[in-house]
């Protein structure tokens, strides 16, 4: 009976808020792949976590040159969505937080799960992205699919751009 239930919930109540997640995932990762400045980058990833099905997020990127992180966060020095990006062991460390509830809350706590896609290509291996969410929330409304495969995909792309063309982010401009 509990499952019968749970079935018609998630295809009858939750379908359109599952669609429009899903659709939003999609619009996340099309920004992705047209993306050529870590701001692109950045504010694709922000519309995908503003969906509000993750409590805080991290991200770092790069391959541990200093000198090449910091060229690329130097190119793109004022671009407001790039706050709170900063260069640490030679990666481009970001977060982001819901709102209601700080990182240092987050990291370390049982009470979350976390999400780890790494971020690589043929060519390399360009960081990772962390997403947290708390246990006992209610059902995911989107497709996990979307996110570990297209956003991924895109996302890791979208590094490998920022990272191998330096001309690129001073052109975009």
């Amino acid at each position: 009976v509990d499952e019968v239930k749970a079935s018609v919930r998630r295809n009858v109540i939750d379908r359109r808020a599952r669609a429009a997640n899903n659709v939003t995932v999609r619009r996340a990762s099309r920004a992705l792949s047209h993306a050529r400045t870590l701001g692109d980058m950045l504010a694709a990833v922000r519309e995908m976590l503003e969906l509000g099905e993750f409590a805080y997020a991290t991200v770092e990127l790069g391959r541990g040159d200093s000198a090449a992180s910091e060229s690329v966060l130097g190119r793109e020095k004022g671009d407001r969505r790039l706050s709170g990006a900063e260069v640490r062991g030679g990666l481009i460390c970001w977060e982001w937080e819901r709102g209601d509830i700080r990182g240092h809350e987050v990291l370390g706590s049982h009470l979350y799960w976390t999400l780890r896609m790494p971020l690589s290509t043929e060519k390399a291996g360009w960081g990772y992205i962390n997403l947290y969410r708390e246990f006992g929330a209610d059902g995911l409304l989107l497709d996990v699919n979307y996110l570990c495969d297209l956003f991924q995909k895109e996302m890791a792309q979208a590094a490998e751009r920022v990272f191998s063309d330096p001309a690129a982010p001073a052109a975009a401009r």
